[in-house]
């Protein structure tokens, strides 16, 4: 019991179309790792603000908390380090926005191809499925 597997002429837009959705396939991985990456820095950056708040004022500093800048701790006064962490957390969910928004756009794209690839070559002679 053979199943017979119908020919089709795999044209050079179909190519093309092939080869683009590899293309947003592998950015879609990358945009998943970098989604994640940013959640997580977005997570530490409200755990540290949380931590900021809980922080006590009367520690002798004059206010100061450590800091860490690059490789080092510097003592910086609460109100500064607080911005700071809100600075850095509105960037970091400003970027995720962006990277989720790109991901939106080729996940609509990919279903596009999809549609296209498998209504012109059938769902027997290629698999885009992950």
């Amino acid at each position: 019991m053979s199943k017979k597997t119908e020919e089709v002429q795999v044209t050079w837009e179909d190519q093309q179309n092939i080869n683009t959705f590899s293309k947003l396939n592998m950015r879609r991985h990358d945009l998943q790792s970098l989604i994640a990456a940013a959640k997580k820095r977005l997570e530490d950056l409200d755990d540290a603000g949380a931590e900021l708040v809980l922080a006590d004022d009367g520690d002798g500093d004059d206010g100061c908390v450590r800091m860490l800048v690059g490789a080092a701790f510097l003592h910086t006064p609460k109100d500064d380090a607080e911005a700071e962490v809100e600075r850095a957390a509105e960037e970091e969910r400003a970027r995720l926005a962006k990277l989720e928004e790109e991901q939106s756009g080729i996940e609509a794209r990919l279903a596009e191809l999809k549609v296209i690839l498998y209504g012109r070559l059938g769902s027997g002679n290629i698999n885009l499925e992950e």
